[in-house]
């Protein structure tokens, strides 16, 4: 017995099977190897603050990644924005979107003896919400980075993920 689909069903069939295809097509053409992150631990000293991480849903990144989940410094949250030529709302701008996710990612890393090569850092969870409270933001200075407590405002990271460069023993 054949199984029978109504056209519409089976246009539905087609395109869910023709979007597998397409998410899966660089992996199965190029043999991209991708790892599964691990969690910071819960408490982290970076550049003399106090970072805490939570546990977070696991994902596959391209390289061996450690990510940060409801990343708090001394118990504030990390500024986090855009710059306001990218905003299409006008709203999380007031960082200028200049927080320094390497500096972040690459004092974490440090700080868990962690010495393969950084690679990237991205910010998967993020909020423009309004905070009421003073937030943190990572400073530049003559080539040093440190922690600045920020104003309030809109806008914060929530999970941060530090990727460093894939087969390096």
């Amino acid at each position: 017995m054949a199984l029978s689909f109504t056209p519409h069903l089976r246009g539905l069939v087609t395109a869910l099977f023709l979007a597998a295809l397409i998410i899966m097509e660089p992996m199965l053409t190029t043999g991209i190897k991708l790892y599964k992150d691990t969690s910071f631990p819960v408490f982290n000293k970076v550049m003399g603050r106090n970072i805490t991480c939570d546990a977070h849903i696991p994902g596959e990144y391209p390289g061996p990644t450690w990510t940060c989940a409801d990343m708090r410094v001394d118990g504030l949250r990390v500024a986090y924005g855009y710059h306001p030529r990218v905003s299409v709302s006008g709203f999380c701008t007031d960082t200028g979107g200049r927080e320094n996710l390497g500096a972040i990612c690459r004092g974490l890393l440090w700080a868990n003896q962690i010495t393969k090569t950084f690679w990237a850092a991205s910010v998967s969870e993020a909020t423009c919400a309004t905070t009421e409270q003073k937030r943190a933001i990572v400073i530049e200075e003559d080539r040093d980075f440190y922690w600045k407590d920020f104003k309030s405002g809109r806008g914060w990271m929530i999970t941060i993920h530090c990727t460093t460069k894939p087969d390096e023993k």
